[in-house]
C-alpha cells in the first residue's frame, strides 16, 4: 500500500508491504511523488495476479529480473523498476556481482525465511561457478570489530580510556550514518562478548586489554598477566 504526505515543503511516499519494513522517498513534486506511487501500484497489482496463480495451484514462479547499475544507499533498491516487483514476492533474493573482480554477494530475505548474506567467488577452475567464501554478516563484523580495536588502541595511548563509538567513528574517519551505526552495533555486541567493558561515561566502552597487546591487524595477544 503507497500512502503520501506532505512533509514541509516536499512530499513523502511511503509504502507499506506485509512482512518487510515501510519504504518512503521524498520528493520534491507531488506529481512526481503521485507517478512513484502509482508506479508501485501498476507493479504491484499484475504480479499479484502470478501470486495468486502460484498459490491456487501450489506451485513456484521464479521471477527473474534485472538489477540498476546506479549506486544505491539500500541493495534491494537496485532491483529495476518500483518496490511493486519486492512487495508482492514471499521472498526475493539478489546475487550482486562486484565490478572489475570475481567477488559477489548472494542475499535473501522473505516473509518466513530469516536473511542470508553470503560472500562467494566466481572460480573459473571449477565449472564456472560461484563458491562460499563467507558469512557476509560475520566477517563484516570481524572486519569492524578490527577496526574497532585499532582505533581504542590508539586512542587509549593517547590517554582517552572512555571511548564513544562516535570518537571511534571520526578516528576511522567514518562520516555515513550506515557506517557510524554500524560501528554502535559492533561495539554493544563487543561489549556483550567481554571483548570491550564499559567506559565511565554513558555510551562509552573502554578496552578489557593493555593497549600493547593489540595488533597492527586488530588481533589481541593473549598471555599470561
Amino acid at each position: 500500500m503507497a500512502t503520501i504526505r506532505k512533509r514541509k515543503n516536499k512530499w513523502q511516499v511511503v509504502v507499506r508491504r506485509k512482512g518487510f519494513p515501510p519504504v518512503a522517498k521524498t520528493l520534491i513534486k507531488y506529481s512526481d511523488a503521485k507517478k512513484f506511487a502509482n508506479a508501485y501500484e501498476v507493479d504491484y497489482f499484475y504480479l499479484s495476479k502470478l501470486k495468486d496463480l502460484a498459490h491456487k495451484h501450489k506451485i513456484l514462479i521464479l521471477y527473474i529480473h534485472h538489477l540498476s547499475q546506479a549506486d544505491r544507499s539500500h541493495s534491494w533498491d537496485k532491483i529495476m523498476g518500483s518496490t511493486g516487483h519486492q512487495g508482492v514476492t514471499d521472498a526475493m533474493f539478489m546475487l550482486e556481482r562486484e565490478e572489475g573482480t570475481n567477488q559477489g554477494t548472494f542475499k535473501g530475505r522473505g516473509r518466513e525465511i530469516a536473511d542470508i548474506n553470503f560472500d562467494l567467488t566466481w572460480n573459473e577452475k571449477n565449472n564456472f561457478r560461484y563458491s562460499y567464501a563467507a558469512d557476509t554478516a560475520m566477517k563484516k563484523f570481524d572486519d569492524t570489530r578490527a577496526e574497532i580495536l585499532i582505533a581504542m588502541r590508539d586512542l587509549t595511548k593517547e590517554g582517552q580510556e572512555s571511548i564513544a563509538p562516535k570518537d571511534v567513528a571520526k578516528f576511522l574517519d567514518k562520516t555515513n550514518k550506515r557506517e557510524k551505526d554500524l560501528i554502535k552495533k559492533t561495539m554493544q555486541r563487543m561489549k556483550d562478548k567481554y571483548e570491550i567493558d564499559k567506559g565511565q561515561g554513558y555510551g562509552t566502552y573502554k578496552l578489557v586489554w593493555p593497549a600493547d597487546r593489540i595488533k597492527d591487524d586488530g588481533s589481541v595477544v593473549l598471555k599470561n598477566f
